[in-house]
């Protein structure tokens, strides 16, 4: 859910496909999937067949005794996830569920079967459409970051009220039924952590270069609003919700959020916010170890006009300039709204570029010698 999230981010909302299960996509024209550019769901891999065929398909693997542990611990705390499998597991301890085989055989070897099992798309939503039985089709929801988004912070989005679960406090004996239950998971997953492991690292400098080199992303010099319903460049952002004062954002479920993006060198940059927060002194701006001033330019209640300036010599040269709010504390807004939540925008903009020296300078910081090999620039493809 976290790396979901954190894609969607990277694509206005007009350009994914608001189908996420094969349900969903009985009330789309199959005819108009080529309009969007990001597909994600629970599917299997059925599901290519479907797709334009110039779609890239990554997939994510997650360590398989973890995944079982939420996915069980799904079953049983949410009704609209598996109605039929909620009426047998709810209530219930996850030593009880691992022996129960109408529940453990829902969670065994469910990457590998998404990955292997193939029926033809067309075969799967004939099938839904006759309203025949279709089978199950298990949560793929899982994943540690592909390589090339490795470094990028991915927050625990998938927030699980229970709290999380330490496979080692489960009895030797539940977590050996798993084990033995998700061989051929587990047997895939060690394989490709293995190959995966022989790559070269992939830094955040890496990154940030390889899009601006292949102009997915434009260096930034001139004044430019970020609308909120589109992509977001950063971590820890909620999606969109439409609201009367024209939508928002939330932040969380961690209490540091980032922007990431391509300022062009030698410039000063004025960042202006729509923030609420109930304390504004609870956040701080970071732009590497340097915390940046912030200006309150209007407030009104809790929501605040506030500005700040990134000057050049805080800028990336060639690569992505990361800006770190940081807050003190995460907070639940309802009992029924469970989501960690740090704090809400309304607006953002680089609202005004200046030449370098615009921006009142920083206190001066200790800056660290370097270790190890500097950031390597990726060839392009061919």
């Amino acid at each position: 859910m976290a790396l979901r999230l954190f894609l969607g981010n990277q694509y206005p909302l007009d350009r994914i496909m608001p189908a996420s299960n094969w349900r969903e996509l009985l009330f789309l024209e199959l005819t108009d999937l080529k309009r969007y550019d990001l597909f994600q769901g629970h599917f299997s891999c059925g599901l290519l067949d479907l797709l334009p065929a110039d779609v890239t398909p990554i997939t994510f693997l997650r360590e398989p005794v973890a995944r079982t542990i939420s996915h069980l611990k799904h079953l049983r705390r949410d009704p609209s996830f598996s109605p039929m499998a909620y009426e047998v597991a709810a209530g219930r301890g996850l030593d009880e569920l691992v022996r129960d085989e109408r529940i453990i055989k829902l969670c065994c070897d469910v990457q590998a079967s998404l990955l292997c099992n193939y029926i033809p798309g067309e075969t799967i939503l004939a099938g839904l459409r006759a309203d025949e039985r279709a089978g199950h089709i298990p949560d793929p929801d899982a994943f540690a970051a592909p390589a090339d988004l490795a470094t990028q912070p991915l927050p625990r989005r998938n927030f699980d009220p229970e709290g999380s679960t330490d496979p080692n406090a489960l009895s030797p004996e539940t977590l050996a039924i798993i084990r033995e239950r998700n061989a051929i998971d587990i047997a895939l997953y060690e394989a490709v952590k293995q190959r995966v492991s022989m790559r070269p690292p992939v830094t955040q400098g890496d990154i940030g270069w390889n899009l601006l080199a292949y102009g997915i992303y434009q260096p930034i010099s001139e004044p430019v609003e970020f609308a909120m319903d589109g992509p977001i460049p950063g971590s820890n952002w909620y999606a969109w919700e439409d609201s009367a004062g024209g939508g928002h954002r939330w932040t969380g479920p961690l209490t540091e959020t980032t922007l990431e993006l391509p300022l062009a060198p030698g410039l000063d940059f004025e960042i202006s916010m729509q923030v609420r927060i109930e304390k504004l002194g609870d956040l701080t701006v970071r732009a590497g170890d340097a915390e940046l001033g912030v200006r309150v330019d209007a407030s009104d209640g809790h929501m605040h006009r506030i500005a700040f300036w990134v000057p050049a010599e805080r800028v990336e040269r060639d690569g992505l300039t990361t800006l770190r709010f940081e807050t003190r504390e995460v907070f639940q807004a309802s009992a029924t709204d469970l989501r960690p939540l740090s704090f809400l925008v309304r607006a953002l903009s680089v609202s005004r570029v200046e030449p370098a020296g615009t921006a009142a300078p920083l206190p001066a910081v200790p800056v660290p010698a370097p270790t190890g090999d500097a950031p390597r620039r990726r060839a392009g493809r061919r």
